[in-house]
């Protein structure tokens, strides 16, 4: 049963990064799956309902999951835990093919429907407060000068690697490694170079 219900958001995971919501239909996941419409009806009422799940467990299960491990970071590793941290997200995001369409289309979903602006939100909390966490660690123990607006310096990396994701998604060729080093450099400040 359980097999079955994850093949079903496995199916439709694919078929949204593909095709995009509006486009993915359930007789799309009948086909793909090779399984009738009764058993997609018995486990999910409609297709949002099915959306909703496939972003609960793309993106939300592991609520619990840190990034980070604080008690391993010093000044001296500070730059290669950043720089690890992003290579992490890119390693993901190649290793799954379909994870940055099926965000983009989450966001436009998200623009329309206020229940997924909520799913959305919780997502975007769930990681800058990991990201933020990690600098106000910084900043206790004198990596980051105190001086530095830990908010925004979260904000600003999260959206940077988030429009990174976009653009090397659909192929657009950046530097990205300075971008990010310069990132990097903002955050950390030159004396820690």
């Amino acid at each position: 049963m359980k097999n079955l219900q994850n093949k079903i958001i496995t199916v439709f995971y694919e078929l949204v990064a593909e095709k995009g919501y509006d486009k993915a239909s359930m007789n799309d996941i009948v086909k793909k799956a090779g399984i009738s419409k009764g058993a997609i009806y018995h486990h999910f009422k409609n297709k949002e309902e099915l959306f909703c799940k496939v972003i609960e467990v793309v993106f939300l299960q592991n609520d619990s999951e840190e990034i980070f491990d604080l008690n391993q970071i010093t000044k001296e590793n500070a730059r290669d835990v950043l720089y690890g941290f992003v290579e992490m997200i890119f390693k993901s995001s190649k290793k799954d093919k379909f994870i940055t369409k099926f965000q983009n289309e989450f966001i436009v979903q998200a623009l329309r429907n206020e229940k997924l602006k909520g799913n959305f939100l919780k997502i975007m909390d769930k990681y800058l407060e990991q990201i933020k966490g990690l600098l106000v660690y910084f900043k206790e123990n004198n990596i980051i000068d105190s001086k530095k607006n830990i908010e925004v310096l979260g904000q600003k990396f999260f959206m940077l690697l988030d429009a990174m994701l976009l653009y090397k998604a659909y192929g657009i060729d950046f530097k990205y490694e300075e971008i990010i080093g310069s990132m990097i450099d903002e955050i950390l400040g030159k004396e820690n170079k």
